[in-house]
């Protein structure tokens, strides 16, 4: 699933990339449709990793938010991260990142890890659960797949677009 639902998730290169899913057939089922918005959104998070990853090296994620508490979201979400992730315990963990990554911006931190250990302890996070590494393999694949993928989703949202032009709508917002 590409999971571009939002004007505001827009991937790099694409102007305006439709959410999809791609690849269905006749066989799959609600469970694979819920994995594979799962697995998107976990893809979409990965290069938003990628792109902090340039700041400072990486070598393990907090999660924060209610999805998490879910299994699959967490190991999905390390293999595709291909490294440990732990869930955040503390009610306010998004105002944790966000004054982590203020405290790097303004130096009074000289990495990410400096300023979230300045901030939390080990306490505040569950045990970490490792990155499968057949799993994290396969999202390694896929996710050197994604700008082509990207690409077709948003050409046949262009053709989609063209197609209904005539009738009065638009195939990206139809009433």
């Amino acid at each position: 699933m590409l999971p571009y639902l939002l004007a505001d998730q827009v991937a790099a290169g694409v102007p305006s990339p439709p959410g999809a899913f791609l690849g269905l057939r006749g066989e799959h089922s609600r469970d694979h449709l819920v994995r594979a918005a799962v697995e998107g959104v976990c893809l979409q998070l990965g290069g938003v990793r990628d792109r902090l990853a340039e700041l400072t090296p990486i070598t393990s994620v907090r999660l924060a938010g209610g999805a998490f508490r879910s299994p699959l979201w967490r190991a999905v979400m390390a293999a595709v991260l291909d490294c440990p992730v732990r869930v955040a315990g503390a009610a306010d963990d998004v105002t944790l990142g966000a004054a982590a990554l203020g405290l790097f911006a303004i130096g009074d931190a000289p990495d990410l890890r400096a300023a979230v250990t300045r901030l939390a302890s080990e306490d505040d996070a569950s045990q970490p659960v490792p990155a499968d590494p057949a799993l994290a393999a396969t999202y390694r694949g896929l996710r050197a797949k994604l700008p082509a993928l990207i690409s077709v989703a948003g050409r046949l949202g262009e053709l989609l677009d063209e197609a209904t032009a005539g009738a009065g709508f638009s195939a990206r917002a139809r009433p």
